[in-house]
């Protein structure tokens, strides 16, 4: 269709993109301010291009699907563009142009018949007006909120969104523009949430309702969504949404839940306190550890409750200074003043904005194995002392032959500190050990080992040694003397019964030779008695 000259410089003339095309959508008409904001030359348009070329992807194709749905009816891209125009005469949407150099351009575009001298449609002559500016400072005013702020038109596509949905869904803008909001929906919320669009799309009010965001890593986000419409003559048109990341408070929900089943349950003690370290919550577990009711300890802090008469360093810890998960061993006073001992867990919960709005704290009665573990610690004192009073060096080492236990004699004996002992091998000491891989057929009496002190001194040494069967593994201890004194002893004895033996064969001979000498004479004597006795026989009395 032609237009004349004097119609055709009117047009021109605006400040309005202005074109026309014919029943089938091609161009016959492509004013001058059509050419400046999208930069093609009407030459190139004219009898050439259908219009949908200069709509943004998916504009028309998305607009055709939802008047399908709605009409019960297949339409076109361009026949949707003038559906309503061919039933009411003129239509007037919001749209996207993309000029030649790639820009997304906002317009109101407004579209009616052209009827011929014949009364008939001739074709539709489209009138935009660019609101790129408009869009342009609200988008602007979006990007400055923090909370998500966006816009659903009826084909079910994002409109408007800040820029608080890419940060928050690691999508870009344009892959969020460029499907239905609901195939970023959780699988198990796209039903309900399908049907709330359509309720609001239908008229009904529905300012508040929840459903998951699948992040672009696979995550999800529990999303918040307060929403109104803007009425036209009695008919919503966009979904308009303040959104709200509640993804933290649903977790902390959650375990607020799972915790207050459990705490009912258990025979844990738990106590939830508010940011400022006040309770405001405690279990029957807390009420039979320490003989407090709720009531009593409400408003109140666990200090000050649990400390008993005299605050020590380890009562109680003060809650508001706990800023990650803490675990600690804790002593605290019942209401009857008995003391107790408690395995504790505090852990923060924290709000959106990242500060912390309670405590959980769950206690644990461990007073029993508390004593026990004094009385061990008690038992391992005494053992050590008695260990390190022995005379004797004791040495304790495993089937690796690593040395766990160095008593002080032992210090004394190799001349050289536990510290720098424990964690060497046996071996180090004692080299005729190594031998001994197994250990198993060791005797239990060690004679004649020798020992070496950390100066490299070689002693000898006396040792017993025995061995404990802890299942998975075995410990041997050895008690040791140094024997060097004794050996120094026994060898001077030696000597000293060499010396004597001596001595005792040369007196053997000097008695012998003297008894030889003494016997001559003596038989001389009796020789020479003998005879006098014969020669005098006469002359003796009995007397004589």
């Amino acid at each position: 269709m032609q237009l004349n000259n004097m119609f055709e410089q009117f047009i021109n003339s605006l400040s309005d993109v202005v074109f026309v095309t014919d029943l089938k959508g091609i161009i016959t008409f492509f004013n001058k301010r059509a050419e400046k904001l999208l930069g093609y030359e009407s030459q190139h348009l004219v009898n050439k291009v259908y219009i949908e070329s200069i709509f943004a992807p998916n504009e028309l194709s998305n607009y055709a699907q939802m008047l399908s749905k709605e009409f019960n009816k297949n339409f076109s891209n361009f026949d949707s563009l003038i559906a309503k125009v061919l039933l009411l005469g003129i239509d007037e949407n919001e749209w996207i142009f993309i000029s030649k150099q790639g820009e997304r351009i906002a317009v109101k575009l407004s579209i009616s018949v052209l009827s011929n001298e014949k009364g008939g449609i001739a074709g539709f002559i489209g009138v935009a007006k660019d609101v790129s500016w408009h869009i342009e400072e609200v988008e602007k005013q979006f990007s400055l909120l923090l909370e998500m702020f966006c816009v659903i038109g009826k084909d079910g596509y994002f409109k408007r969104l800040n820029p608080s949905f890419e940060k928050l869904l690691g999508y870009s803008l344009a892959e969020l523009y460029s499907k239905p909001c609901i195939d970023f929906i959780h699988p198990d919320d796209k039903e309900k949430t399908s049907t709330i669009i359509n309720r609001i799309n239908g008229g009904e009010e529905i300012n508040y309702f929840e459903n998951r965001y699948v992040c672009k890593d696979r995550s999800c986000k529990w999303l918040a969504w307060h929403t109104f419409n803007i009425r036209t003559k009695s008919k919503p048109t966009d979904i308009y949404a303040i959104v709200h990341n509640i993804t933290e408070q649903k977790r902390v929900h959650n375990e607020l839940e799972t915790l207050s089943l459990v705490a009912s349950k258990t025979n844990n003690s738990v106590i939830i306190v508010d940011k400022n370290g006040y309770v405001e919550w405690v279990n029957d577990g807390f009420t039979r550890l320490t003989g407090y009711l709720q009531l009593e300890v409400l408003g109140k802090t666990p200090e000050e409750i649990l400390q008993g008469p005299v605050p020590k360093p380890t009562t109680g810890i003060k809650t508001t200074s706990i800023r990650k998960p803490f675990n600690e061993k804790i002593q605290g006073y019942s209401k009857t003043g008995k003391p107790y001992w408690v395995s504790t867990s505090i852990t923060p919960t924290f709000d959106e904005a990242g500060d912390i709005d309670r405590f959980i704290i769950i206690e644990t009665d461990i007073t029993k194995q508390h004593l026990i573990e004094n009385k061990i610690l008690e038992n391992e004192a005494r053992l050590s002392g008695i260990i390190n009073s022995a005379m004797d060096g004791i040495i304790t080492f495993d089937s690796n032959h690593q040395i766990l236990v160095f008593n002080s004699s032992s210090e004394r004996i190799f001349l050289c500190p536990t510290k720098y002992a424990l964690g060497q091998q046996i071996d180090t000491f004692l080299p005729e050990l190594t031998k001994y891989k197994g250990l198993a057929t060791l005797s239990s009496i060690l004679d004649n080992i020798t020992g070496v002190r950390s100066n490299n001194e070689e002693f000898p040494v006396e040792a017993t040694m025995s061995q404990v069967d802890l299942g998975k593994e075995k410990l041997y201890t050895i008690i040791l003397r140094d024997i060097t004194d004794r050996r120094l002893s026994e060898k001077k004895l030696k000597e000293y019964a060499k010396d004597l033996e001596k001595i005792n064969t040369e007196l053997d001979q000097f008695a012998y030779v003297v008894s030889h000498d003494l016997k001559a004479p003596l038989r001389a004597i009796s020789h020479l008695s003998e005879w006098l006795e014969e020669d005098l026989e006469n002359l003796l009395t009995s007397d004589t």
